[in-house]
């Protein structure tokens, strides 16, 4: 933890777009891999927090964050990791 008076990270829900030049989606492996990738670079950038977000829709690629957070685990050495869910009506 930080002995700053406060934490600046970034959290995903680990979108799957289309790209906005070919429309094509990303498939979830990828943005996956991806993910871990982000989290590396906000270690590397000196952030404190990365959060993976939950969510069970086909454009979300994250429907199990812990799986997620765990292989970002065993690549980071610093950074805070959590895991927030999200509700919304259909």
């Amino acid at each position: 933890m930080s002995t700053t008076p406060f934490e600046l990270g970034v959290t995903t829900f680990v979108e799957t777009y289309p790209d906005p030049s070919t429309g094509a989606l990303t498939s979830h492996g990828d943005r996956l891999r991806q993910v871990v990738e982000e989290a590396q670079a906000a270690e590397a950038a000196g952030l404190d927090i990365y959060g993976v977000g939950e969510h069970h829709r086909e454009d979300f690629a994250a429907s199990a964050p812990a799986v997620v957070l765990g292989v970002i685990a065993g690549s980071t050495r610093s950074i805070t990791l959590w895991h927030r869910s999200r509700t919304s009506p259909r």
